[in-house]
């Protein structure tokens, strides 16, 4: 509507607003839970860090991205309008999954909660075998 020159109810804002702040409660949520399930006692905290440092790399792609269609850059003539959210709700989503299915099958899985440092106790029942 807005590409055609029309004003939008503010509640399509609102809307929307509502639908991205509970999508983002939700994936931080999920990634924090799996950084933190997912990795060894001594790492938690290691992980959890690497967690935000990748939210703050995707802020600093998005305050790029706005900062060259500021400045009237390269992107500038190609993200106008919806085209712009194309980019981000579709375009990056699309590249990422992509390339998640190509990294996925080498990641390795092993719930530190549910089964803790299985190594360690491996080794400690066989140190203990030989007293």
């Amino acid at each position: 509507m807005i590409d055609r020159g029309q004003t939008p109810s503010i509640w399509w804002q609102i809307f929307a607003y509502v639908v991205l702040s509970a999508a983002e409660v939700l994936v931080s949520i999920t990634g924090l839970e799996y950084a933190y399930t997912h990795s060894p006692k001594s790492m938690k905290s290691t992980m959890t860090a690497v967690w935000f440092v990748v939210v703050s790399v995707g802020n600093l792609v998005t305050a790029g991205v706005n900062a060259n269609i500021a400045d009237n850059g390269i992107l500038a003539k190609y993200l106008v309008g919806a085209n712009y959210y194309w980019y981000f709700d579709v375009g990056l989503v699309v590249a990422f999954t992509v390339a998640f299915f190509f990294v996925s099958p080498y990641i390795k899985e092993h719930n530190y909660i549910e089964n803790p440092e299985p190594q360690l106790k491996n080794q400690i029942i066989a140190d203990t075998d030989n007293l």
